[in-house]
């Protein structure tokens, strides 16, 4: 499937973890249009039961930062014990309030608010080592 001149290469699977109706919305019409496939969650607690009803593996967790119910940083804690494989990318709006260390570091990447699907697109064949033609 093609999209802005991005192919995907297999169907991984993205969960998405945003507040905002909006970019959670475009968030998951970007990736569908890739050929991902995309479970959305407006919080950490929606994203947590979806975890534990998906019966494939999820590959991507996308995640604000922000969200209310449960906190990102736990939600990473428990989605990374389910899925141990799994690969984090967060986002925020708010680079200069960045609470997590390690930013880089193999455990998870960082995307800055506001970003094109485009680029997440590019983000996302790097952590996951898809080559999009």
């Amino acid at each position: 499937m093609r999209h802005d001149g991005l192919q995907v290469a297999n169907m991984d699977t993205i969960l998405v973890v945003e507040d905002e109706s909006a970019i959670r919305e475009m968030l998951g019409q970007g990736l569908r249009s890739r050929g991902y496939e995309v479970l959305v969650a407006e919080d950490g607690d929606e994203a947590l039961r979806m975890c534990a009803k998906h019966t494939k593996s999820i590959q991507v967790l996308l995640c604000d930062i922000v969200t209310p119910g449960l906190r990102a940083r736990e939600l990473i804690r428990i989605a990374i014990g389910m899925y141990p494989g799994l690969r984090i990318l967060l986002m925020t709006g708010y680079p200069d309030e960045y609470p997590f260390g390690g930013e880089g570091s193999g455990v998870f990447q960082l995307m800055r608010k506001p970003f094109t699907t485009s680029e997440l697109a590019l983000q996302l064949e790097a952590i996951l080592g898809v080559k999009c033609a």
